[in-house]
């Protein structure tokens, strides 16, 4: 299998680290999305990455669908994705809140990357309006108890690091004090190898 995106990409980030923690193999071939290139607009017409081409040549699309595809792959008892009852819906909402995350955060980026003269600042500041308002609902339901280093890792913690790290990236500010649990479990999961070998270039 081949998995195609950007290593800046939070969106193909998410897919690593799901690889990664799941120990399934898989080949990262760099595409830059911008340059929307024949060979991705022919295995996504959307342009977008992640991309993941399986061995019969046929691609998954979106972050969530091949996290949930290389999941299957890996040991049954190591899912990190529960396949049904009350764990599966709260693993995929804790998955909302992350990718709602790095939404805001890209939105408020690529207005700042739009020439002064059209930058929209309302947009901007509902942006961050947005990132405050999932970092103080994150912060609710984040556990209290530390993570111990060889603590089972689950999808909703994976996908917590990845969108506290792309805020980190792309849009710095001191968050930490005022949601300590979170700076807290961001500590702990940034030594995860699924976290720790994904980090982006120039990433503080």
């Amino acid at each position: 299998m081949k998995l195609y995106g950007s290593l800046t990409s939070p969106f193909v980030r998410k897919v690593r680290a799901v690889a990664i923690a799941r120990a399934v193999p898989v080949d990262f071939v760099v595409e830059d999305p911008w340059q929307m290139s024949p060979r991705l607009i022919a295995m996504n017409p959307a342009g977008k990455v992640p991309v993941l081409e399986l061995d019969d040549g046929t691609s998954l699309v979106e972050s969530l669908l091949i996290a949930e595809y290389l999941d299957s792959l890996g040991a049954p008892e190591g899912a990190l994705i529960p396949a049904a009852g009350p764990a599966r819906w709260e693993a995929l909402r804790a998955h909302a809140r992350a990718h709602a995350l790095i939404e805001a955060v890209v939105a408020r980026l690529l207005e700042l990357r739009r020439p002064d003269a059209f930058q929209m600042p309302d947009r901007v500041a509902r942006e961050e309006a947005r990132v405050a308002a999932l970092l103080d609902a994150m912060e609710q339901t984040v556990p209290d108890a530390p993570l111990a280093p060889d603590a089972p890792v689950g999808f909703g913690d994976l996908m917590l690091a990845v969108a506290l790290r792309y805020t980190a990236f792309r849009y710095p500010h001191d968050w930490a004090p005022a949601h300590p649990r979170l700076a807290a479990r961001l500590a702990a999961l940034a030594e995860r190898p699924a976290i720790r070998e994904t980090e982006p270039p120039g990433a503080p």
